[in-house]
């Protein structure tokens, strides 16, 4: 059985900081405006989601980050296995393209609003994956694994 786990957001728009998100299981006490209470002009509404659109068009989620072209390469599970490794990126992968391919591996390539979001996905993937470019979250996971083994290095010579 899997289960999915959902989160809610709420993208907002405040004078002084502009486009906001919050976490909705963060919030408490929320109501809806009363009918009568100031309404926002239409034209103000519809300018604002559109500088969202523009803001998330590469978003994972809701990360509003600058651009970066993310390349990994999966690794096939063998000749004779299913290729459940494929199968997944293409189904999980949102806009993401497959550039090259032979029969160990293949490179996936995807443009995302920063990289935050996309990361646990891609560990998600273990030593199925490698993360080619950009440099700078190459270096982030090495990092990541290597504090992960430290973790799990025995205690104990004799372990």
């Amino acid at each position: 059985m899997f289960t999915t786990i959902k989160h809610w957001y709420l993208i907002a728009h405040q004078a002084r900081f502009g486009i906001k998100k919050f976490r909705i299981e963060g919030m408490t006490e929320i109501a809806e405006l009363p009918e009568n209470s100031r309404s926002v002009d239409e034209q103000f509404f519809q300018d604002k989601l559109d500088v969202l659109a523009r803001m998330t068009k590469h978003s994972w989620l809701i990360d509003t980050g600058r651009t970066v072209t993310v390349r990994i390469r999966f690794f096939n599970p063998g000749p004779s296995a299913p290729n459940f490794v494929k199968d997944r990126v293409l189904r999980q992968g949102q806009w993401g393209v497959v550039t090259e391919e032979d029969e160990d591996s293949f490179i996936y390539e995807i443009k995302v609003n920063g990289t935050m979001e996309i990361k646990p996905w891609i560990r998600s993937f273990g030593s199925s994956c490698e993360v080619l470019e950009p440099p700078h979250l190459r270096r982030e996971l090495i990092e990541e694994w290597k504090e992960l083994r430290r973790c799990y290095e025995p205690l104990r010579e004799n372990i």
